[in-house]
């Protein structure tokens, strides 16, 4: 067994900190040494450090980046769960989106046959203090302009 031995006085960082031609610094494996918004290299590619992701150079998760021809965007544009020309999994056998499917049960639909979201009955997120759905209410209306205008 052999090994390739690196003498210290040979040693030239440079030479193993950017081995590509490229103005961008190699992305710190250290988060707290990443800057936010800055452009590194990693992995062959341009990417962006927002400050919690690893962004493509779009800004945007590079999986899902049409510009990137991102690996969940189909070649329609859309994101493959979503794309009904695709046979995308986000639907159901009767055409609808599988999670809003009264047939099927989806996961958005309540006990009384509505979605979550707006059932009075169930005291869903889109349901005012008058007991209707918030963006058709009256009163809510009214009361959010006088709060605007003091």
């Amino acid at each position: 067994m052999s090994f390739n031995v690196v003498r210290i006085e040979n040693y030239n960082p440079s030479n193993f900190m950017n081995t590509f031609d490229t103005p961008y610094k190699i992305l710190p494996h250290n988060k707290s040494q990443r800057e936010k918004d800055q452009k590194y290299f990693h992995n062959g590619s341009i990417v962006t450090w927002d400050g919690k992701f690893v962004r493509c150079p779009h800004k945007k998760s590079k999986k899902y980046c049409k510009d990137c021809s991102g690996s969940k965007v189909c070649p329609h544009g859309r994101r493959k769960v979503y794309c009904k020309e695709c046979g995308g999994g986000g639907y159901c056998q009767h055409g609808r989106q599988s999670s809003r499917c009264k047939n099927c049960g989806g996961a958005s639909i309540c006990i009384h046959g509505r979605r979550k979201q707006i059932c009075i009955d169930c005291g869903g997120t889109q349901i005012c203090c008058h007991q209707k759905i918030k963006y058709d209410c009256q009163e809510c209306y009214i009361l959010s302009k006088i709060k605007k205008t003091n």
